[in-house]
């Protein structure tokens, strides 16, 4: 299915655990060269490899959205073809910022999800100056 994937397309890709929709801009070898349009699923916080582990996590990285227009080297097995309408980018982000903070109040008191929470006020005061949410 990557194989169809050419310059100027518009796909879905996903990149350091968010999913996105984006234009192709340029393709290298196993790799294209994709700038952000929109947002579908707001990167995890914390610690991907161990985060639901007893305890507090030694670790715990902050992880925000790609910027809009931002360009990101994807390897060829993370991109789609994407049809359909592409939302605004703000608006978008907005989306996947409340579907990612309703998952993690979800969770209750477990401190994976208060930690992530925690986060993700920290993004989401970020995002409503940069993106006026």
């Amino acid at each position: 299915m990557t194989a169809d994937i050419q310059e100027g397309q518009i796909v879905r890709f996903t990149y350091k655990s968010g999913d996105y929709i984006g234009r192709v801009c340029e393709m290298r070898t196993g790799k294209a060269v994709i700038e952000v349009m929109a947002v579908l699923r707001h990167p995890k916080q914390g610690d991907l490899h161990h985060h639901r582990r007893d305890g507090a996590p030694v670790m715990f990285h902050q992880r925000k959205a790609l910027a809009e227009r931002e360009k990101a080297l994807v390897p060829m097995p993370f991109i789609q073809p994407y049809e359909g309408e592409v939302p605004g980018y703000a608006e978008s982000l907005k989306v996947a910022l409340a579907a990612e903070i309703a998952y993690l109040r979800g969770l209750g008191d477990d401190a994976y999800a208060q930690q992530a929470l925690r986060h993700l006020s920290e993004l989401e005061r970020d995002y409503s100056v940069t993106y006026k949410l």
